[in-house]
């Protein structure tokens, strides 16, 4: 049967370790014939020229997967557009903070400048302005970094403390009995689809791999063992050449939070899913996995550091809430200065050129 889910996913993330990008990832890969990247300041339109290529490419029989902007989600990032006779192209926004560069300019890649619908002239009579907008922006983005750095390190205290409790030979026994589901493979390179996003609009989360599924396996959260299995399963899936996407942990990159298996439909995540996804849904108590005596002495600290972690969360999120007000100001005032009229009937011709 057919699924219509919405292919939804974040291609860079706000994390720990500051801005990380997973652009090479979803962008930069060997199956990608052409690569168009976008270029243009804040309110050029480069969203809405994605979400108008999208549309014509899904008109046109194209499969479209849709990457989104990780501090702004209603915004888009970027598009992966698959058609069965034409192959697989990609189009990104490639400004800052997530730059690429051409590699293979005129070859593969192709910089499509948005910017050459602007009005310099009213930009530079906004000159004072958007430095102004810019500055206080950058500050909210960097305060931001600053609480989830903190968040990060609060979590390892808590999954330090938590260690010595843990049962590895039940945590091996326990990924085993879940990786014995994963589809065999030719041991192909995995896809990058972060799931989850920490920006200006608070926390988001996708579901797109729940709703894509048959199958999910869900790991209840307990004190961060959920990630130590899954970094068993990510060990297992690589052991057996599954074909995979993964899902990085938004905040500590080197963790992962969820994995889908379009083989076979099966994912596995530490989110709990929606109840219509109409996946059949198993979930893991994974509190058997520790010692009850050994965490008893050591509940209290890990909780407590669990506690300051998502307060440092909830204070990196008014953050970039705040760089949102200044960065939305910006958006207003390159607005004002496009000619959106030439953009449109460029898009038109671009979407005709390409699809």
């Amino acid at each position: 049967m057919q699924n219509n889910t919405k292919k939804a996913y974040f291609a860079a993330a706000n994390t720990q370790d500051g801005f990380v990008s997973y652009y090479a990832d979803c962008f930069d890969r060997q199956d990608i014939s052409q690569l168009y990247m976008i270029k243009g300041g804040p309110g050029t339109g480069k969203s809405r020229f994605l979400g108008d290529v999208a549309s014509a490419a899904l008109r046109r029989g194209w499969e479209v997967e849709y990457y989104y902007c990780s501090s702004d989600p209603g915004s888009l990032d970027g598009l992966v557009l698959t058609h069965a006779k034409k192959g697989k192209i990609a189009l990104a926004d490639t400004t800052p903070p997530h730059v690429m560069e051409p590699m293979l300019p005129g070859v593969r890649d192709v910089i499509v400048n948005l910017g050459d619908f602007w009005d310099r002239e009213a930009l530079a009579k906004q000159n004072k302005q958007i430095r102004v907008l810019d500055a206080y922006k950058q500050q909210g983005f960097s305060q931001a970094h600053g609480y989830l750095h903190t968040a990060g390190s609060l979590l390892r205290i808590r999954d330090s403390l938590v260690a010595p409790c843990v049962c590895s030979d039940r945590v091996l026994r326990t990924a085993s009995r879940i990786a014995s589901h994963f589809p065999k493979g030719d041991g192909k390179p995995w896809h990058i689809g972060l799931c989850d996003s920490i920006g200006m609009r608070g926390k988001v989360h996708f579901d797109t791999y729940e709703r894509l599924a048959d199958s999910v396996v869900v790991l209840l959260p307990f004190y961060g063992l959920e990630y130590a299995v899954m970094q068993k399963l990510c060990d297992a899936a690589r052991e057996r050449g599954s074909q995979c996407y993964r899902a990085p942990h938004v905040l500590q990159p080197c963790m992962t939070s969820a994995l889908y298996f379009p083989e076979n439909r099966l994912c596995v995540t530490t989110a709990e899913p929606a109840r219509n996804t109409g996946a059949h849904v198993r979930r893991v108590d994974l509190r058997r996995l520790c010692n009850p005596d050994a965490l008893r002495g050591v509940r209290g600290r890990a909780r407590f550091a669990a506690k300051m972690a998502q307060s440092a969360l909830d204070a990196a999120c008014e953050c970039f809430a705040r760089a949102g007000e200044y960065h939305f100001e910006l958006e207003s005032l390159y607005t004002s200065a496009m000619d959106f009229d030439a953009k449109e009937n460029f898009t038109a011709t671009f979407c005709n050129a390409i699809l």
